[in-house]
């Protein structure tokens, strides 16, 4: 779930917030969150149906425990494409990948990719 806030016709401001899930070796499963605020240029003209579109975030994750410290940052790379029906509403199809890099361990994680599809309301 997200919001996006356009500062001109080609460039948004986004902000995300999401569910996440960990997997580490020898481990059970664990659940959490992230948030992350993000850019995301365009590369047509607001008149384009079909708007080709870049993803550059940071932001946090937490998973879900009783410890308070396992916090990881996100930096955040990818791209898609958006689809305007009207000027209100559109689809859009984007694959992201991520490095989280784990607070308490400093442990780097490589290339956690996040594809994604959504519908997206204009006001």
């Amino acid at each position: 779930m997200g919001l996006a806030f356009y500062v001109s016709n080609l460039i948004r401001l986004t902000l995300d917030l999401g569910f996440a899930m960990a997997m580490p070796t020898g481990q059970e499963a664990r659940v959490g969150f992230t948030a992350a605020f993000g850019v995301e240029p365009s590369f047509r003209t607001p008149k384009a149906a079909l708007r080709p579109f870049v993803v550059v975030q940071v932001g946090f994750g937490k998973l879900l425990s009783n410890l308070g410290s396992d916090f990881a940052l996100l930096a955040t790379l990818g791209g898609g494409a958006e689809y305007f029906f009207s000027p209100n509403f559109s689809v859009n199809l984007r694959a992201l990948l991520s490095m989280p890099f784990e607070l308490t361990r400093s442990d780097l994680s490589f290339m956690l990719f996040t594809p994604g599809l959504g519908a997206t309301v204009y006001f």
